[in-house]
């Protein structure tokens, strides 16, 4: 999945010319941690609610631009990263967001932890009735095809199918299904050859 799927792409942002009270009160009211800072279009830094943690003095915030505060070595994405890597970047450098740009520096949107736990919770089915099967498929070229066509011919719906590793050796695939018996999937997907490591019905 893209980053583009998940962004918010109504993006609340703040001018390089702008105050410190401005900031304050753009995250109030929009009730937000990250606040882009713009020059037009262009993102040139970003101010977090932790920046403003050690400004928030009344008797100075008049004197404090954005500028003055914001992160200017801005960690960013573009619209066509893949999201596995955009969740690498922000687990690497321990960040709340990353900036969505393209390729002229102009900001395109948003993406948190909170947007990649939304996707993560979308994709595994934790909120939604669903089945799942975690499968270590047969080395061979056809064997996510087969699984595939076994689980079809069991009456299974499959709604998603993702890869992750078991303990960094096996690739597992990861099936989401609609709500379905998967008792007869399981031992058919077991006789072909493939090793089926966790199911829930």
């Amino acid at each position: 999945m893209q980053v583009k799927k998940i962004m918010t792409q109504h993006v609340v942002t703040i001018p390089v010319t702008a105050g410190l009270e401005e900031a304050v009160a753009l995250m109030k009211q929009f009730d937000i941690r990250h606040l882009p800072v713009v020059k037009g279009k262009k993102l040139i830094g970003l101010v977090t609610q932790g920046d403003l943690r050690g400004a928030l003095f009344p008797a100075i915030l008049e004197d404090i631009d954005v500028k003055d505060l914001m992160i200017t070595n801005v960690i960013t994405v573009t619209p066509e990263t893949m999201l596995e890597d955009a969740a690498r970047l922000i687990y690497r450098h321990k960040i709340g967001c990353l900036p969505v740009v393209d390729e002229k520096g102009e900001l395109r949107g948003i993406i948190t932890v909170a947007d990649m736990l939304a996707a993560l919770i979308e994709l595994m089915g934790f909120l939604s009735t669903s089945s799942r099967l975690d499968v270590i498929l047969q080395d061979r070229p056809d064997a996510l095809e087969q699984a595939c066509r076994i689980i079809q011919e069991h009456g299974g719906r499959i709604i998603g199918i993702s890869l992750t590793q078991l303990g960094g050796k096996f690739p597992v695939h990861l099936f989401r299904l609609e709500k379905t018996d998967l008792d007869g999937i399981v031992e058919t997907l077991n006789q072909a050859g493939h090793m089926v490591v966790s199911s829930l019905s």
